[in-house]
């Protein structure tokens, strides 16, 4: 969790700092007593008056914290509803006369000053400062009786410190060791909240010289603009905590997006983000599939049957699929298949229990009747789960194993050419690589194998889901050093039957993934049975990278 800023002293003064920690310690204090009620609650009056008569920066820093933005609410009363805890539900009786959001900054504002006043004084002498690590209200880890009561009784500072510092704060804005201001926020990444350690980037390979065919739009050299950003990625990879755009782009990986906070048109202007994006817009139409609005009607028919047992629900689609398979068109009758396969396998509303979050359920309820029919219908491509290995990434010690690859074999050689990396609702990435950057270098590793090969204007594509956000890409690499990594689309998976209305935007954002790596296997084809004519191979690009920073 961020620690916030205190506001400036003309805030304070107007809001009235005492009159707002009084008010906050009546509010615990009015919480009906028993014998159930953690001691820390009962005397959180007492405690944080004498505490803020002894620290007077906390004091402003608990203002601050009451001003700022609140929390999901929804997810601490799933927590509190859901737990058998009694600490916990006496929890949330307190939070309805506190706002909530309120309480979770003051346990981390608390924890910070307490550490602050209780620190030993050789770690202020020799070693950086370190982040306190504050388990979120609904985490398993609950430093406290009552995760909501910031004032311990008796405190073992050592459960609390990661050992080494951690910065969260992606909206810092303080000039640090020399960077730009506009620079500076590539330095923390609010994506990786759960790093215990900084990283840093070392023996990043350096821009190439002798570009042979530059990305120039009208009077601007765009290779030019992002060797620069580049640099400054590099400056920053020294400094540690990159943000995933800033990781990518040391691997010579370019994000772009029609959303310019999300592409690394974000340190551009405005008006060459649009013009980059003009350029890109025929790759981000290609392949884009038609079909007719029954699809859409299903979806939602089949959404108002969420209530229906699993077997009314197969009977219910296979009314569909008889209704597709007269219409003679294959997508609809896909469409109905996917239908067909997955909208029985979902709850009838978005469900709570502990094993939706495993990686595995997750994956064989929301996505493997939509990537195994879909990808089945071109005969060239294979298909592969967990735990295989990216033909790229054989024989060398980084073995790369992405959740879901396809593939094709047109000869003796296997090529992916699409990957997919999952992470279900609730599970995040605690190290230096996201999947986010992960997926990047797979797609990077997958088109130098077709650069190799000799295969003209090659793209690869990648879908990444993060809970119920499913993300596609494809990626190209016209101008070299440059790699293009162009966010295609962004929806949402339907969590529920109740939600299956949402198919038809999922159906079409993955058979546009399907339609261009379809592409680019016949392509391969087609270029494999000319070599097997004994036709000379075509000449690869004489700059490829595929080395990477050490972390």
């Amino acid at each position: 969790m961020a620690l916030l800023k205190p506001l400036s002293s003309k805030h304070i003064q107007a809001l009235g700092a005492d009159t707002a920690v009084t008010k906050l310690a009546q509010d615990f204090s009015s919480v009906a007593a028993n014998d159930a009620i953690p001691l820390q609650v009962r005397n959180y009056a007492k405690n944080c008056s004498a505490f803020v008569k002894r620290n007077g920066k906390f004091k402003t820093d608990l203002i601050a914290c009451l001003q700022m933005r609140r929390a999901n609410l929804s997810e601490i009363d799933m927590f509190a509803s859901n737990s058998v805890n009694t600490a916990a539900r006496v929890t949330n009786a307190a939070l309805k006369n506190v706002e909530r959001a309120t309480i979770t900054e003051l346990e981390a504002l608390v924890f910070e000053q307490l550490a602050a006043t209780m620190m030993p004084p050789r770690w202020q002498a020799k070693e950086p400062p370190r982040a306190l690590h504050i388990p979120n209200v609904s985490g398993e880890v609950q430093p406290f009786e009552c995760a909501m009561s910031p004032i311990p009784q008796q405190m073992n500072l050592g459960t609390f410190f990661d050992d080494h510092y951690n910065s969260d704060n992606d909206d810092d804005n303080d000039n640090t060791n020399g960077l730009d201001k506009n620079e500076t926020s590539f330095l923390s990444d609010d994506h990786h909240t759960t790093r215990q350690f900084t990283y840093t980037f070392e023996n990043v390979e350096p821009w190439p010289t002798g570009i042979v065919n530059p990305w120039v739009i009208g009077s601007t050299d765009v290779t030019e603009t992002l060797k620069a950003i580049h640099a400054e990625s590099i400056k920053g990879g020294s400094v540690g905590d990159l943000s995933d755009l800033r990781i990518l782009t040391l691997h010579f990986i370019f994000c772009f997006s029609v959303d310019k906070s999300f592409s690394c048109t974000r340190w551009l202007t405005t008006p060459q983000h649009q013009a980059i994006m003009n350029d890109l817009y025929p790759l981000l139409t290609t392949c884009i599939p038609k079909f007719t609005p029954e699809i859409a009607t299903w979806a939602m028919d089949l959404a108002s049957m969420k209530n229906m047992s699993f077997l009314d629900k197969k009977k219910a689609c296979t009314n569909i699929l008889n209704n597709a398979l007269t219409m003679d068109d294959d997508t609809n009758f896909l469409a109905a298949t996917v239908m067909f396969d997955w909208f029985p396998r979902l709850p009838p509303f978005l469900s709570t229990d502990p094993s939706c979050t495993i990686e595995d359920t997750f994956i064989h309820t929301h996505l493997d009747a939509l990537l195994s029919n879909i990808f089945a219908t071109d005969p060239i491509f294979k298909q592969e789960w967990s735990n295989g290995a990216l033909e790229s990434s054989r024989g060398v010690v980084d073995l790369i194993k992405p959740d879901w690859v396809v593939f094709v074999r047109p000869w003796f050689t296997r090529f992916d050419l699409g990957v997919c990396e999952v992470k279900p609702e609730g599970k995040h990435n605690s190290g230096a690589i996201s999947d986010t950057v992960k997926l990047g270098i797979e797609m990077q590793a997958m088109i130098n194998a077709l650069i190799a090969e000799g295969l003209d204007d090659p793209r690869v594509c990648g879908i990444l889901v993060k809970g119920y956000i499913m993300e596609t890409y494809v990626m190209d690499c016209c101008h070299l050093p440059v790699y293009r990594h162009l966010l295609l689309d962004s929806v949402t998976l339907p969590s529920s039957a109740a939600s299956f209305a949402l198919f038809p935007s999922v159906f079409r954002s993955l058979l546009q993934v399907k339609n261009i790596a379809a592409k680019t296997g016949y392509d391969l084809d087609t270029l494999q049975a000319s070599k097997a004519k004994g036709k000379r191979k075509l000449p690869a690009h004489s700059w490829i990278h595929d080395g990477k920073p050490n972390v």
